[in-house]
């Protein structure tokens, strides 16, 4: 290896480590805020020369993100539409601080609106940095939001829809592709379906964590998730089947409120389609994917779920994916006799792919893979993270079509 390599690979593992993160354009803020990180004896601080699209590289390419970034918008054009962007791929939890060339207020709240932490306008100085870096976080003020993440929730018309299948490889491609923290909770505590999807052990951290979740904090959360991937962890139980494990409604839903802090996305398999705990979730959800497969059954149930789910609190994004979980057979319902029973077109069609037993069989998910399945995944998740859903004139769009 050489000199440039040798010094090139222990800089990546530095900013991999880095609990604090500075990117700053000028030279002179540059060296401000290098001297102040070195007096302040901060050895987990590490500061760069760049612009926001610099930070933006550098998180993605990150399993897990700094406690506190500091961005420079100086040579912004768009601040508001860039620090969007950086929002998207930023952690909840993580505390992000502008610095700007402008004592502008009304940038200062529109940035606070966003949930950014505090704006510094140049010239830095070793008072402004203290304040930012050092001292403790200020409590949110009236006009400062928090920033969460998303609560998406899967759940079934009936059993053996595949609800599980594309609760688990959504949930992946969101990690993997999309470069998103995201944590999935498996509730069916007597027999989840996802640990097996994604080839984790078996564990019983949910039910642990629903018995005293008034003590689920970050250290907590360690020890307790099972980690698949880099950004990729999973929170489920396996009751034996002789057991009687009741979920406390008010439970699932603090543990959700939890999560969502320190997650970009917290994906639910929720097994139950009614009750108190269905409603707990649901009432959380930013969206909601109903899962229906083309069966008289599955019509007749959609439609009640359907009511449920437009009836819950909040606005988010509702799907109705119609599944093809098995080869298509003789008997089974058209899609157009589907949409009349149900009264509305289905948001996507995922077709029928014998590539995705073998996934499953290898504990490797299908969105890994080429294909019909995985392409249609690919574009309902990109639709759930509010990119809209591809063009139907495109040869993606045309693939999705299904006649019914």
């Amino acid at each position: 290896m050489s000199v440039v390599d040798s010094l090139t690979k222990r800089k990546t593992a530095k900013i991999q480590q880095a609990e604090t993160l500075a990117v700053l354009t000028d030279e002179v803020s540059f060296e401000t805020t290098q001297r102040f990180v070195l007096d302040a004896m901060m050895p987990h601080a590490v500061v760069e020369k760049g612009d926001i699209e610099h930070l933006i590289a550098l998180l993605g390419g990150m399993e897990r993100q700094p406690r506190k970034i500091l961005v420079d918008i100086s040579n912004s054009t768009m601040p508001l539409s860039d620090m969007t962007r950086l929002s998207e791929i930023c952690e909840p939890d993580v505390s992000v601080i502008a610095v700007g060339d402008r004592n502008d207020i009304g940038l200062f709240r529109d940035l606070l609106r966003m949930g950014v932490t505090d704006y510094l306008a140049k010239p830095l100085s070793a008072d402004l940095l203290r304040r930012a870096l050092v001292q403790g976080e200020a409590v949110p003020g009236p006009g400062q939001r928090t920033r969460t993440g998303k609560v998406a929730t899967f759940v079934g018309a009936r059993g053996g829809v595949g609800t599980s299948t594309i609760a688990a490889n959504a949930a992946w491609y969101l990690a993997e592709k999309a470069s998103r923290r995201v944590a999935v909770v498996d509730l069916d505590i007597h027999g989840g379906q996802i640990g097996l999807l994604l080839n984790a052990p078996a564990q019983h951290g949910l039910t642990e964590v629903l018995t005293n979740v008034s003590q689920f904090d970050s250290q907590y959360m360690e020890r307790t998730l099972t980690q698949v991937g880099g950004r990729l962890f999973l929170l489920s139980a396996e009751v034996g089947l002789d057991e009687d494990f009741p979920l406390d409604p008010q439970a699932v839903g603090s543990l959700l409120d939890t999560l969502r802090h320190h997650f970009h996305y917290v994906i639910v398999d929720l097994p139950a389609r009614g009750g108190a705990v269905a409603r707990a979730v649901l009432d959380r959800s930013d969206s909601v994917s109903v899962v229906a497969d083309s069966s008289v059954c599955s019509a007749r149930e959609t439609s009640r779920l359907m009511s449920l789910v437009e009836s819950r609190d909040g606005d988010g994004r509702i799907l109705l994916l119609l599944n093809a979980p098995w080869q298509p057979a003789k008997g089974e319902v058209r899609k157009s006799d589907f949409e009349r029973a149900v009264g509305r077109r289905p948001s996507y069609v995922l077709p029928f792919d014998p590539a995705l037993a073998a996934a499953e069989n290898l504990g490797e998910p299908a969105a890994g893979r080429r294909g019909a399945f995985s392409a249609a995944l690919q574009s309902m998740v990109g639709d759930m993270m509010g990119r809209g859903r591809v063009s139907k004139h495109s040869s993606l769009g045309r693939l999705l079509r299904w006649r019914g």
